[in-house]
């Protein structure tokens, strides 16, 4: 990526894993840097997710320039970078580019997400795509819906689950005639009619309509499927770069299709198994509007925050970078393990991102101090466990034309299509994240003499790293500091595997590991932290490739008693500084599992608080529906008398206008008429006038009470929500130290490995 004072930057990759977030006003370098991570992610064979709102990001499948290719050229040459290492890592690399609502680049079928899923077993993860397909649908209508009291998003949401439910594949055209006219007649325990008044449920369809008339809307119909695993796949000894380009959309469209993205990202995310290492990666750049603090609620927000507080424990990481601070929610800024800082703009910013850094274990005042040696193209570097350092960005491997037009997106779009792979799985172990190039060559000690392709004499369990796999994407360049130019080098370290058991059999929890501890390189004495290998059977060689050259052991370690006593030290420090432990919530009576952290177990705890305040909300609305349907029976009741009351009113009103008449006409033709006969059918109409009056306002009252009922639920589930949220509050942590019979010796001696790349 870069190189601060020390030289060549390295950042472990599977550190992404916990998220970064990079920060920095226009001209500090901040595209630089995130193409230079983009590019070193993909290398490591990490399939990438990038959206795109400025147009910029597609420069990366562009890696000959269009103009000033001399200036471009020598700044690559700045940083070793050669235009055979260009082409080698575009050859590794396979960039799509993808424009949704255009056919400028690559089509994606963003319609297809109405359809019926496969599967629908799963009522959870059911429920999550409804919300999030629903959600991104009411802000192509301009609504940021809250999809528990917006009475919008609770109806929309139920006649596409219901849908679903029937096997039904519904587009956007059954949605709008359902939302006129809903297929049930009650939600909750009232009424539909009343629950989202047919004005305002009219009003929506009005609004779909309008979109789905438009010509422009055709585009959003064909391409690719939203579905995740259709974007993995690459071809073979390629890894996928998938780009989102949003930059020609208007901003409501833009929050419809990102925000269904990234449900897609986070459902898809809660399938996986766990792990700890980067098994893809999320990229949003120029996040300003999509993740606003409280109470802005885009429809980007909520899977945002769900992948900074679930996503890693599966291995997928999200970067996210901004021109200000202030545009953050602060949970994601608390929430992120790296930071990449560079120039800001103002000051609400900086005390903004003192916040953030606050909240993610770095010292105000000592950040502050570490941003007065930030300018262009140098960034502040804080991880959360290791000292901040400054890192100065490297050239980028692509051309950054800056954004690109249609007509470009199209040219790329069309040269960079090819055979694409389908689905396929990128799981991979831990690696590094390097900077393949360095600005200089580091000078290397001289091999040792040559000597036999044996091993020798001293120890007796000796292996040889296979060369064929060192420098594998597996590994991900552990040992690219130590090459060396001369081939058949190699150097010794000290392996050893352990299974080590953390068991705590009151609360069923026991969580067995085995690791590949290498201490390497050996020096005067053995390294304080050892490199936790991915090791597999067929990667050991029992003897060193032909022509080997081997470093001489350290005099410390030459023979198998020392190497026996440097074994035991390692297993009294494991057992010493090892340690594991689980979250657990005495309220909630739930514990951690192994694998799991802190925030699965809190996403396990908020369902439990969540099922709790969904049973005591369903027993209280058992006792106020009896209440409602008494409500209801009498307004249906007082209605019927009302129409009756109502047309005998008209009657009497009439037959009074024709005694009058009758009245008058006598007067003049001289026959008489009775007034008292006139007056006592006043008093009448007078009398069935005042009825009327009487039953409206009898409906009134009911329906005030209807509605002090519905304020008495609302205030329910509040006072319910606030009081079983606190039970949160009690979940602590329980660290689980080893016993000496927990820990178990499976495999010890030396490691040779080889400091040479095979080509």
């Amino acid at each position: 990526m870069g190189r601060n004072e020390s030289g060549a930057y390295r950042l472990p990759i599977d550190s992404l894993v916990t998220h970064a977030v990079c920060v920095g006003m226009t001209g500090s370098g901040k595209t630089g840097l995130c193409v230079d991570l983009l590019e070193e992610v993909a290398a490591a064979g990490v399939p990438i997710f990038a959206i795109d709102p400025k147009g910029d990001l597609a420069n990366l499948a562009r890696t000959e320039p269009a103009r000033d290719a001399d200036a471009w050229r020598a700044g690559q040459a700045q940083w070793g970078i050669s235009a055979a290492d260009v082409k080698n890592w575009a050859d590794s690399v396979e960039v799509r580019i993808y424009t949704p609502g255009s056919d400028a680049g690559l089509s994606v079928n963003v319609l297809a997400s109405l359809r019926r899923p496969a599967s629908l077993e799963d009522e959870e993860l059911r429920r999550d795509r409804v919300i999030g397909t629903v959600s991104a649908l009411l802000s192509l209508a301009g609504e940021q819906a809250d999809p528990v009291r917006s009475p919008s998003h609770v109806v929309l949401s139920r006649i596409l689950e219901e849908a679903w439910l029937k096997g039904e594949d519904p587009d956007l055209e059954a949605l709008i005639i359902a939302l006129v006219d809903p297929p049930f007649t009650r939600v909750g325990v009232f009424p539909t009619d009343k629950f989202f008044k047919p004005d305002d449920r009219l009003d929506l369809a009005r609004r779909l309509n309008t979109v789905m008339v438009s010509p422009a809307f055709a585009a959003w119909n064909r391409g690719a499927p939203l579905e995740i695993e259709s974007f993995l796949g690459a071809a073979p000894g390629r890894s996928p770069i998938n780009i989102f380009s949003v930059s020609h959309l208007s901003e409501p469209e833009r929050h419809f299709f990102v925000g269904l993205l990234l449900e897609r990202l986070a459902l898809w995310s809660r399938g996986l198994s766990g792990t700890t290492s980067l098994r893809a990666m999320v990229f949003f750049d120029e996040v300003w509007g999509y993740l606003p603090p409280h109470p802005h609620n885009p429809p980007t927000k909520r899977p945002l925050l769900t992948l900074f507080k679930q996503a890693r424990a599966v291995g997928v990481g999200t970067v996210l970078a901004t021109q200000n601070p202030v545009d953050l929610d602060y949970k994601a800024l608390s929430n992120a393990g790296t930071w990449l800082i560079g120039r800001l703009q103002t000051k609400n910013d900086k005390a903004r991102l003192m916040e953030g850094l606050s909240g993610a274990g770095m010292d105000p005042g000592e950040a502050d101090r570490w941003l007065d040696q930030v300018g262009p193209r140098k960034f502040l570097v804080h991880r959360v466990g290791s000292a901040p350092t400054v890192l100065e960005t490297r050239w980028t491997r692509a051309w950054l034309g800056g954004p690109l037009t249609r007509a470009e997106l199209r040219a790329l779009s069309e040269s960079n299509a090819g055979d694409r792979g389908v689905a396929a799985s990128h799981d991979r172990g831990s690696s590094v994240v390097t900077a393949p190039v360095r600005p200089a060559v580091v000078p290397r000690p001289a091999p040792p003499p040559a000597t036999p392709a044996h091993f020798p004499a001293g120890p007796r369990a000796q292996w040889a790293l296979d060369p064929r796999v060192a420098y594998s994407a597996r590994y991900g360049g552990y040992f690219e500091p130590w090459l060396e130019l001369t081939p058949g080098r190699l150097m010794p370290g000290l392996l050893v595997a352990v299974a080590l058991t953390f068991d705590e059999a009151r609360v069923g929890y026991r969580d067995e590991r085995i690791e590949h501890r290498l201490y390497f390189p050996l020096g005067e004495e053995l390294p304080a932290e050892p490199v936790l290998l991915p090791l597999q059977p067929s990667d050991l060689l029992d003897e060193p490739p032909p022509g080997s050259r081997l470093d001489p052991l350290p005099a410390w370690l030459d023979e198998q008693k020392e190497v026996e006593r440097a074994v035991s030290r390692v297993v009294d420090t494991i057992l010493r500084e090892e340690s594991a432990g689980y979250y657990t919530n005495p309220v909630l009576k739930l514990h951690g599992n192994a694998g799991e952290d802190e925030g699965q177990f809190l996403a396990r705890c908020e369902s439990a608080v969540e099922e709790r305040i969904d049973d005591a909300l369903a027993a209280f609305h058992t006792q106020v529906k009896r209440k409602v349907e008494n409500a209801d029976a009498k307004i249906r009741k007082l209605d019927s008398e009302r129409k009756r009351l109502a047309s005998d009113h008209a009657g009497r009103q009439t037959q009074e206008m024709f005694n009058a008449g009758e009245m008058l006409l006598s007067f003049f033709s001289g026959r008489s008429r009775s007034v008292t006969s006139l007056a006592s059918h006043r008093r009448s109409v007078n009398a069935a006038s005042a009825r009327v009056e009487e039953v409206d306002a009898e409906i009134q009252a009911i329906n005030r009470e209807l509605y002090e009922v519905e304020q008495e639920v609302d205030a329910e589930a509040t006072r319910l929500r606030e009081r079983e949220e606190k039970a949160l509050n009690a979940t602590i942590y329980k660290p689980i130290k080893l016993d000496r019979g927990d820990l178990k010796v499976l495999q010890s001696g030396l490691l040779w490995v080889p400091v040479w790349r095979r080509q």
